[in-house]
């Protein structure tokens, strides 16, 4: 089968099964979800990206609800599902994108083949199945590197704007696109030419298209009369709690199964003996086929270095609440794949067969077993705010009864994703002078508290014991997932 049918097919085969997947429980919802489903729904009534209070969402860029906004508009379908549509369509462009840079990399149509399996298998590529911004920025992120390497193969000016224009998409999906847009700076002027007026020319043409499709958000939020963005400086150093965070998420992509642990130190042995046995022969020459295909190598560990960086320097100075979760360490996975890719096509030119066959076999194992627990569970219960227990939980049902009261509560999201009730978050810690006016309205009978758990609690809002303080004397009713606080 030619390649172009086979990489087609391939791509309708895992958008299907990604529809098919999510069809029962939707996507996965978390906070930040509920703030992009706030923002298309706005922008989609045209008032512009906001909350519902009018206040601009300046914490995550635009692009991201507005694609959500503008999926509903052309397939109809309500805003709550069309983020998965949009999904189902990035699953298809990363998978031709994939392939395209492979092709670059002269991968054969078996081996690319092979790549994009283990990068949709992997437990990592999960974040596919939240309605978040990780899969339209690889999307955007990928196609960005693809674009680079064929400007660093044939030199089109072209080529350097269009990557120039695809930057500032991902700008525009996640500010964190900032630490590869600093890479491929850096690509530009340390590693490609060594005529400084060259080098100026090549930042030119990347950086003048990017600054003029960012512009306009800038603009945007200037006539908001807000911040870009919500972040201050002030130090507040990474502790190792970060650095054991991101050990464990990288030891979860490649030994997230007891499976492959177990099998890890047999697949170890066998990879040595047959390094040594190639050693002996002489007939592998890493440094030179690392010479002939630097670019892509290269590229691709400098934009996971620096994003890194960049990471490292956001949750030291400018946003401590940053996880070294498996959400943000994600970008960086696509070029891991990448550079495996590389790996085993350098093992299969080479004709090293013990080597390519066992490592080969290693991550194939070592994705699948991880991947599929993680899979199969969403598919059975959800993920997030849309999980079965919300869904299904006594408290959901018990306040599901017809009436106008509103509820205050930690969790708003999975009122407003799983009831029709009016929910307002309880307040914060710097207006936690704002509970006499919530008891005023329990008192009268116009609200109800609303506590759910288990659920993050946000420091930011006032405590638990505040609010029982506050409330003593009140009735409480008691559930399995929380309480509820009324007046009778």
């Amino acid at each position: 089968m030619k390649r172009n049918y086979l990489i087609g097919l391939s791509a309708l085969f895992f958008a299907s099964l990604f529809l098919l997947l999510v069809d029962s429980n939707n996507l996965g919802f978390s906070s930040d979800s509920i703030t992009y489903l706030e923002g298309a729904k706005n922008i989609k009534a045209g008032k512009g990206y906001i909350f519902d209070d009018g206040q601009l969402i300046n914490h995550w860029p635009p692009l991201y609800s507005i694609l959500i906004a503008l999926t509903s508009i052309l397939t109809k379908v309500k805003l709550l599902y069309s983020a998965k549509y949009l999904h189902a369509l990035l699953i298809i462009g990363i998978i031709i994108l994939l392939d395209k840079i492979f092709k670059n990399l002269k991968l054969n149509k078996y081996l690319s083949l092979f790549s994009i399996f283990l990068f949709f298998i992997s437990a990592a590529s999960k974040v596919f199945l939240w309605q978040l911004s990780e899969g339209l920025f690889t999307f955007f992120n990928l196609y960005s590197y693809y674009l680079f390497l064929l400007w660093a193969k044939y030199d089109g000016k072209k080529t350097l704007i269009g990557a120039g224009v695809i930057s500032a998409l991902f700008f525009l999906t996640r500010f964190a696109g900032i630490g590869f847009i600093v890479a491929y700076c850096a690509f530009l002027f340390f590693f490609k030419s060594s005529d400084l007026r060259k080098k100026i020319i090549a930042l030119s043409l990347y950086l003048i298209p990017f600054i003029i499709l960012v512009i306009p958000w800038f603009l945007y939020a200037k006539t908001m009369g807000a911040n870009l963005q919500d972040r201050s400086f002030e130090i507040h150093l990474i502790t190792v709690k970060h650095l054991e965070n991101f050990i464990s998420v990288i030891k979860n992509w490649f030994f997230g199964n007891y499976i492959t642990v177990k099998l890890a130190p047999f697949f170890a042995l066998v990879i040595f003996y047959g390094l040594f046995k190639e050693r002996k022969k002489n007939s592998v020459n890493v440094l030179g086929y690392i010479r002939k295909n630097g670019y892509p190598i290269l590229l691709a560990g400098i934009l996971i270095i620096l994003y890194l960086l960049f990471i490292v320097i956001s949750a030291s100075f400018f946003d401590r609440g940053i996880p070294f979760d498996n959400r943000i360490l994600y970008p960086v996975f696509p070029f891991l794949i990448i550079l495996i890719a590389i790996l085993l096509q350098f093992l299969y030119s080479k004709k090293v067969k013990l080597i390519f066959y066992s490592l080969g076999l290693f991550l194939l194992i070592s994705f699948t077993a991880s991947g599929i627990p993680v899979y199969k569970t969403y598919y059975n219960h959800g993920l997030g705010f849309t999980h079965q227990k919300w869904k299904n939980s006594e408290v959901i049902r018990y306040i599901s009864k017809d009436d106008n009261l509103i509820y205050y509560s930690n969790a708003t999201e999975i009122l407003k994703l799983n009831t029709s009730k009016k929910g307002k978050k309880i307040p914060n810690k710097s207006r936690s002078e704002e509970l006499n006016k919530i008891k005023s309205e329990v008192l009268k009978g116009d609200a109800q508290v609303l506590i759910l758990k288990p659920f993050l609690w946000p420091d930011y809002l006032v405590s638990e014991d505040q609010i029982q303080q506050k409330f003593q004397g009140f009735k409480y009713v008691y559930f399995k997932n929380g309480y509820l606080i009324k007046y009778e």
